[in-house]
């Protein structure tokens, strides 16, 4: 090699090294998740402390350990850690979804949704940045970020070790880091497969390393230069989170699988594996010293970090998961937040002792939202507002807390009527579902009999009964008049649903999280066992039923022939790509929608690959439909790209569309964050 072409490699190379003096590493793994009998949960619940006004978002402890700040959906409340004494409210109603303390104590930043000024945006709000000095605890800091944070949030604060800095992970914006004093963004990760659930800086500070990154990677760079590199290994899925060990030598990251990922910094190696948890790991936090990691999904574990021994177990709760979890003091203590499987809305935080295994005391969130009484389906105000071939529709409950609630499915029956569903995100909560006769709106909810206002799939019979899933209590039928309820005690597999489908005999089908495939003849439920967690289910033309199916790091598809199920040959290139959804165009050519590499398509045996290069808005495309006229139209996260076999045209940059349908008069609906778009061609 010529000393030109190795001196930048060599550059390279140091300039990703660890940032300590490299040490050898722990390696180890374990390829099954290790069973330890939990320490059980005692019969009587913890003392109830405090219950905030608000659902708890996440917390954070003060570096001395005396104070514990929560973001709730009504306000940043503070509480005293040793007395639980409350100590006060800061933005009270408003809705803060993140916050961190400076590694001095003497400020604490806040990442808040606040609704954007102009009603007639559709958007959900903006995201503001927040500082307080603690001392007299006023705002230093306020900032929009130049108003580029619209339908999005701060998911995460990382101060940077020296307190000049922060990193803020957002929903589209990737990793920005910001001046701690002015507010100005100094540098900005941006491409990556989707929102940055977390960053972590280095303990020297130089350089931050975040989830979300491409093919289930991990991204670590310098963050002067922006030079960066990806952490990856075949046996972890998506990351989830991510910690920087105190001694700079090793990363240490969580995923959707379940699998602890021990990354030695100098190799970008996961020399130390854990399969910590049979579902994902919701949370991680290393202990102050770095010798152990708890991690949270239905349980909390404690594990050794030189050995990847399990060292504990406790708090088992079918009901819930630890979102977040944190050390305090030098007494052995875990502190957690929990929120309920079912009910988004159950939120507390509990402080447990370590040795023992057992919670203490707990404070209690409230509701998000006031109950409702009403037991009639209401006739409910839709704006509609037009341009050229375009109309938006939109209502003031589908903004909630600075977040819009998503359009989750389109459906239409024999009588006209279209029916929409809706669910939440973190900060909203679905509104139930809704019907358009062409001219009224009426909106249905759990106080008219559904089984819950989180709809995650609509289907509708040809003679025009109405299927609609659920994420935690089953699926419903409505015949007109009355809603049916089927859950596990009625044959499901499971109550989480997420996807449904008709075939030509009038069955129905479901998808489960984690239970495979069901289908209902109208009399009896028949199981399909398949590994992994079924999104989406399609018809084709022959008769066969094709479902969307991943463990994670595996997405594949699968078809049932009438009597089995078998893979679905893919393309090599698809191979890490997850289906949101299939369309097949009357001509038997197959679209196939995917979360992160943009659309295949499979025509008389051959496969084609379209991407952003090639005119699709966004490479996420996460809804299909094929028009009257033969052109295919996709959902994209940035607004709707429409082909015509030759050319792209795109709609409505800026909507993140997850829904699509095609009406019987030929008009297309797609269902967006806080809005439902309609395209009739004018004539």
């Amino acid at each position: 090699m010529k000393l030109h072409t190795l001196l930048p490699v060599l550059t390279f190379l140091l300039i990703f090294s660890a940032c300590q003096p490299v040490e050898p590493q722990p390696v180890f793994g374990t390829s099954t998740e290790i069973s330890l009998t939990p320490i059980p949960l005692p019969a009587e619940a913890p003392q109830a402390v405090a219950t905030l006004p608000g659902v708890i978002w996440s917390f954070d402890i003060s570096p001395d350990d005396t104070i514990i700040a929560f973001a709730t959906s009504k306000g940043l409340e503070l509480y005293d850690l040793q007395t639980f004494a409350h100590l006060r409210t800061l933005d009270a109603d408003q809705n803060v979804y993140s916050l961190a303390w400076s590694p001095d104590g003497k400020e604490l930043a806040a990442g808040l949704l606040a609704e954007t000024s102009d009603p007639t945006e559709f958007s959900g709000g903006k995201a503001i940045l927040k500082i307080w000095e603690t001392s007299a605890w006023k705002i230093v800091l306020e900032s929009d970020l130049a108003d580029s944070l619209l339908s999005e949030r701060i998911l995460d604060i990382a101060w940077k070790p020296d307190g000049t800095a922060l990193a803020l992970s957002t929903d589209m914006h990737g990793v920005m880091v910001v001046d701690s004093v002015s507010g100005k963004m100094l540098f900005q990760q941006t491409g990556f497969a989707s929102s940055v659930m977390e960053a972590a800086w280095s303990p020297d500070g130089t350089r931050l390393v975040s989830t979300s990154d491409m093919a289930y990677s991990l991204r670590r760079w310098i963050v002067k230069s922006g030079k960066a590199v990806r952490l990856f290994d075949e046996r972890a899925s998506n990351p989830m989170h991510v910690a920087w060990t105190p001694d700079g030598q090793r990363i240490v990251s969580g995923h959707v699988n379940g699998v602890v990922c021990f990354w030695t910094a100098a190799s970008n190696k996961c020399d130390g594996f854990i399969q910590a948890h049979r579902s994902a790991v919701f949370s991680m936090a290393l202990s102050p010293d770095g010798s152990q990691l708890a991690t949270g999904g239905g349980i909390l574990r404690i594990w050794d970090t030189q050995t990847g021994e399990l060292l504990t177990a406790f708090g088992l709760d079918e009901q819930i998961i630890y979102t977040q979890i944190a050390w305090a003091g030098a007494d052995n203590q875990l502190i957690s937040l929990e929120t309920g499987m079912e009910n988004p809305d159950l939120t507390r935080v509990r402080i447990w002792d370590i040795s023992s295994g057992i919670a203490e005391v707990e404070f209690l969130g409230g509701q998000r939202f006031p109950a409702s009484t009403t037991m009639l389906p209401q006739a409910v105000a839709i704006n509609a507002q037009q341009t050229a071939d375009w109309t938006i529709y939109s209502a003031q409950e589908w903004l909630q807390n600075g977040e819009t609630v998503t359009i989750s499915g389109i459906g239409g029956d024999p009588d006209g009527n279209l029916w929409f569903g809706t669910m939440g995100g973190p900060a909203s909560s679905g509104t139930g579902l809704y019907r358009f006769d062409g001219e009224t709106w009426t909106r249905y909810s759990m106080d008219n009999g559904l089984p819950a206002d989180e709809i995650s799939s609509l289907a509708v019979n040809p003679n025009g009964e109405l299927w609609l899933t659920t994420f935690c209590c089953g699926a419903a039928q409505f015949d007109g008049d009355t809603w049916k309820i089927f859950t596990r005690q009625d044959g499901l597999p499971e109550d989480d649903v997420r996807a449904s489908l008709i075939d030509r005999q009038g069955s129905l089908w479901l998808g489960f999280s984690e239970r495979g495939v069901a289908r209902f003849d109208g009399k009896t439920w028949q199981t399909f066992p398949l590994e992994g967690y079924v999104g989406c289910l399609g018809l084709l033309a022959d008769g066969s039923v094709l479902a969307s199916v991943s463990d994670n790091s595996n997405p594949r598809l699968a078809r049932f022939d009438g009597e089995q199920w078998t893979d679905f040959e893919t393309p090599p290139q698809m191979r890490n790509a997850y289906v949101f959804d299939f369309v097949e165009t009357p001509d038997g050519v197959l679209w196939f929608a995917t979360e992160h590499d943009g659309v295949f398509r499979l025509s008389d045996g051959e496969w084609t690959h379209f991407t952003q290069q090639d005119g699709l808005s966004s490479a996420s495309v996460l809804a299909l439909a094929v028009a009257s006229d033969g052109d295919v139209w996709f959902g994209t996260q940035n607004g709707i790209t429409r082909f015509d076999g030759e050319s792209w045209q795109t709609y409505q940059p800026g909507q993140w569309v997850t829904s699509a349908f095609v009406a019987a008069d030929g008009s297309l609906w797609f269902g967006a964050n806080g809005a439902i778009l309609r395209y009739e061609k004018s004539e």
